[in-house]
């Protein structure tokens, strides 16, 4: 494109129009034609009535001077630019309204998928790997309670105790016994009730945190008390001792537990643990002889034992059979 085709275009006021401006095409032609002085064909001026161009048709055909023309092709010229430009509006509009509608529809798409990514990191963080699609409303359920720090609720517990054991995972009873440990501790300081303590203390040790079951503890146990609730507190202080492979001082608070209330079995299981744990085995079943004449039965015992088996190393675990045995073969002959 030349400096002279714009200067043509421009002349007869139709600048805004690119086939004015090229070469070879119809209006361009047009515009050479009425230049020379030349007489447009049918299809030319068919042509331009078709591109509503009324003012260069009246001028091809002498109807308009120079002076009058140059009046209306601005005029023409001017709408067809406002044209144009409600035109450009009216596309922008469309532009925009289809993006804020595919907007919102991603926005959905992504929220779908930010809501289904959270609930697998949720089930993820407490270990649920495959769930029945008949018990998946259940477990998403029993999810969002802990993951609100809501406590279950009984048929929630009889839920998982039962037809749906597979889903109460250690990383999902843990959480519960959270919740539980925290609302214990609240009550224990808002009531200055040192038996909440015990059982916030307990609830830490079943959460798996020790650490802050013994703080529990130690800070309960600092203010005083009586002989039942000081050795609740330094029974359970023990446990977190062994938890804590701090098993010394495990078998100090047993002992002082056992002193304060010498007719508790629970000091007494305690002491049985832990001294298993040290390889104290004739100890341990001693201890474990002396609950039992306080009230523990000989299953509860077995239910202990098995589980300090489980936490065993293979060695371990024959060892710790074959002491008991050798102990007293008739107590410990199903072990």
């Amino acid at each position: 494109m030349t400096s002279s085709e714009n200067i043509v275009a421009a002349h007869y006021f139709l600048d805004d129009l690119p086939g004015a401006r090229t070469p070879g095409a119809r209006l361009h032609d047009i515009l050479r034609c009425i230049d020379d002085d030349l007489a447009l064909s049918a299809l030319q001026q068919a042509f331009l009535e078709k591109q509503e161009l009324n003012a260069l048709l009246e001028l091809s055909h002498g109807r308009l001077s120079p002076a009058e023309f140059a009046v209306a092709a601005q005029a023409e010229r001017e709408a067809r630019r406002a044209a144009q430009a409600a035109s450009r509006e009216v596309e922008q509009a469309r532009a925009q309204l289809w993006q804020d509608h595919s907007d919102r529809k991603n926005a959905k798409l992504f929220a779908a998928g930010e809501h289904k990514r959270a609930r697998r990191r949720m089930l993820g963080g407490f270990k649920l790997g495959h769930i029945e699609a008949a018990h998946y409303q259940k477990v998403l359920q029993i999810v969002r309670r802990i993951g609100d720090g809501a406590l279950l609720t009984k048929d929630d517990l009889t839920w998982l105790a039962a037809e749906g054991r597979d889903y109460w995972t250690d990383a999902l009873r843990c959480a519960h016994h959270r919740i539980l440990a925290e609302q214990f501790e609240r009550q224990w300081h808002a009531l200055d009730d040192r038996w909440k303590a015990v059982n916030a203390s307990a609830h830490w040790r079943k959460a798996d945190d020790p650490s802050r079951a013994l703080s529990v503890s130690g800070e309960a146990l600092a203010v005083g008390g009586t002989a039942k609730l000081r050795s609740a507190l330094l029974t359970t202080k023990g446990g977190a001792l062994r938890d804590l492979r701090r098993h010394p001082e495990a078998v100090a608070a047993g002992l002082e537990a056992h002193e304060l209330r010498p007719d508790d079995y629970r000091p007494c299981t305690l002491l049985g643990a832990v001294h298993i744990e040290m390889h104290s085995y004739a100890e341990g079943a001693d201890w474990y002889a002396r609950a039992e004449e306080r009230g523990v039965r000989l299953d509860q015992v077995y239910s202990e034992i098995s589980a300090i088996l489980s936490a065993a190393s293979p060695g371990e675990r024959r060892s710790i059979r074959v002491a008991l045995k050798q102990h007293d073969p008739v107590r410990f002959a199903d072990l």
